[in-house]
């Protein structure tokens, strides 16, 4: 290659942090009744236009009428109530940039989700922490020395705080060393496990005996160690195949643009070749859609999925409808890079 390549780009898709709190005085969301879930959510509500720190992220309530949407943010770990099938008032409240969700009576009468692609773990923290801090200046959370903030799980005993990440990892599944990277960090309290095609999300199995400090800095320490071998990963693989691994970029490239049909699993493996593309250089981005808006490559991701396509529509889809849905996302990805191999 003649041009600038950056073996390390595009591995990190997203960093997320999830905080749970429970009122005092009130039963967990499971026990709730109806008018008890109704008075939980508009206790909480009532703070939140007093709060300085939300007034930057200008939060809106998402409407969960569109089922299809609602079984997407499950299936993305957004949440985990059905709220079809319960009696609660569960809620959720988007900030105009996408970054803050706020969940009301979901397994957890409140839970704060935070989430970037460019800060890290401790950044998300700092701004999680300022708003536990607001919002617990006017409500008692539920907390129980020495066991911590108490939640309808157990294993959340403790801080309560969940970081994950979505780590675009080909080089290690292909070297194998994925496996023995799971094995360290086993022993830590954090677990790495296949999402989909070469898609790995990292996240803490330990809420218990570590502060919210040391639980972000040490997220930030394994996204940062398996990025640098998945970086290092890249460089061995292109020095030994890179003849073929850039027909197989190839390959995708063109499959992306004149498939007529895609599966979920086929259709992630392909953009799993082009942002491998991109970290080699082979691909560009077009500089009209560059200078309009950066590509985000987690939202592409997610936009695959067979929810995802029959949320877009609001209605239910057939096999082939979805399989020719998703070529047509495909042909729009495709069209948003260029060829520089």
């Amino acid at each position: 290659m003649n041009h600038a390549v950056d073996f390390s780009k595009g591995i990190c898709q997203y960093k997320r942090l999830k905080l749970s709190r429970n009122i005092e005085g009130h039963v967990f969301t499971a026990a709730l009744t109806t008018d008890q879930s109704q008075t939980v959510k508009a206790h909480i509500e009532s703070f939140l236009p007093y709060m300085e720190v939300l007034k930057g992220y200008k939060l809106k309530d998402i409407s969960l009428e569109n089922r299809f949407y609602q079984r997407q943010l499950m299936q993305e770990g957004l949440l985990a109530t059905d709220p079809f099938k319960s009696n609660l008032a569960v809620g959720l409240k988007l900030s105009e940039n996408q970054q803050l969700l706020m969940s009301f009576n979901d397994l957890d009468h409140l839970k704060l989700i935070m989430t970037s692609v460019d800060e890290s773990f401790d950044e998300l923290w700092q701004t999680v922490d300022i708003l536990d801090d607001e919002l617990s200046q006017s409500l008692e959370f539920a907390y129980l020395e020495p066991y911590g903030y108490l939640t309808s799980r157990i294993e959340q005993l403790g801080t309560a705080l969940n970081g994950e990440a979505l780590l675009h990892l080909p080089a290690l599944k292909r070297t194998g060393f994925i496996n023995a990277m799971s094995e360290s960090l086993g022993s830590i309290g954090v677990t790495i496990k296949p999402w989909k095609s070469d898609f790995y999300l990292v996240y803490n199995t330990v809420t218990l005996g570590r502060s919210e400090v040391e639980l972000a800095l040490l997220l930030d320490q394994v996204v940062d160690k398996l990025s640098e071998r998945e970086h290092a990963g890249r460089e061995t693989l292109w020095a030994s195949e890179g003849l073929k691994l850039k027909d197989k970029i190839g390959r995708a490239y063109g499959q992306c643009q004149f498939s007529a049909v895609a599966e979920p699993e086929e259709a992630l493996q392909w953009v799993s070749e082009l942002m491998l593309g991109e970290a080699y250089g082979l691909l560009v981005q077009s500089s009209d859609i560059l200078n309009e808006r950066p590509l985000k490559w987690a939202a592409l991701l997610n936009g695959l999925s067979d929810l995802a396509m029959e949320a877009q529509d609001n209605k239910s889809l057939n096999h082939r409808e979805k399989m020719q849905r998703r070529s047509e996302q495909l042909q729009q990805i495709h069209a948003q890079w260029k060829w520089r191999g």
